[in-house]
């Protein structure tokens, strides 16, 4: 069996490439079984819910479309 440590290490990077649309998510390392880091779950739940309120205003979001497709020509 590896070091849980070294196992986590060598996951995550397969992780993000095999999820990689997940790449913006948090990721932690827990253990149901020993009942390790559990507790660190609750933090990211926080700042996940804080995330999700956060809004952004129409008008930057209408700069940032139009900054994106400025110079792209559409065909019809």
């Amino acid at each position: 069996m590896h070091e849980p440590e070294t196992a986590y290490k060598k996951i995550v990077p397969e992780l993000q490439r095999k999820m990689w649309f997940l790449n913006h998510a948090p990721m932690i390392s827990v253990s149901g079984m020993e009942k390790k880091r559990i507790t660190k779950i609750f933090p990211v739940i926080d700042e996940i819910i804080a995330e999700r309120k956060k809004r952004i205003p129409t008008p930057e979001i209408n700069r940032f479309i139009k900054d994106v497709t400025s110079g792209v020509q559409l065909s019809l």
